[in-house]
């Protein structure tokens, strides 16, 4: 059984759904492929049960798509923390980013981003990983396009 947020999944009724889901005249081996994937990722089948239920799927940010993450999101490290909120880079706590990849909705930081970073007066590029929830989209291209690598 896989518990994903207040929902309890058993593996039979996940291969259950998927079967109602797949016609295809291997779909045992789909379903089994499929099931054993969902039910080691978390996201994985927390998404699978919010599009079962009838969820849109997301809109994710295009690869270059520009936009702003807290400070705190984008860095653990104090030091880093501290360096970023005193760099000229960082609106109110946040910092201006760029998508590189999408990693997939089933991994636990889905998006990959790059971000500028200033220490002993050397710009550099630093990527991270991080959730959806913690993008800000720039919507009206108020941001530095320069970031893009």
């Amino acid at each position: 059984m896989k518990n994903t947020h207040s929902i309890s999944i058993t593996n039979n009724l996940l291969k259950t759904t998927l079967e109602s889901l797949i016609k295809h005249n291997n779909k045992n081996a789909i379903v089994e492929l499929l099931a054993n994937m969902l039910t080691t990722s978390p996201n994985g089948i927390d998404y699978f049960i919010r599009f079962s239920l009838g969820e849109p799927y997301p809109n994710l940010p295009e690869i270059n798509t520009s936009g702003l993450v807290a400070i705190n999101d984008l860095v653990w490290a104090s030091d880093d923390r501290e360096i970023l909120r005193n760099s000229v880079f960082n609106k109110n706590d946040c910092i201006e980013v760029v998508v590189l990849e999408l990693n997939g909705l089933h991994e636990y930081s889905p998006l990959k981003i790059s971000f500028p970073f200033v220490e002993n007066d050397e710009t550099s590029i630093r990527t991270a990983n991080i959730s959806l929830d913690r993008f800000i989209v720039d919507d009206f291209g108020l941001f530095n396009e320069d970031l893009a690598i």
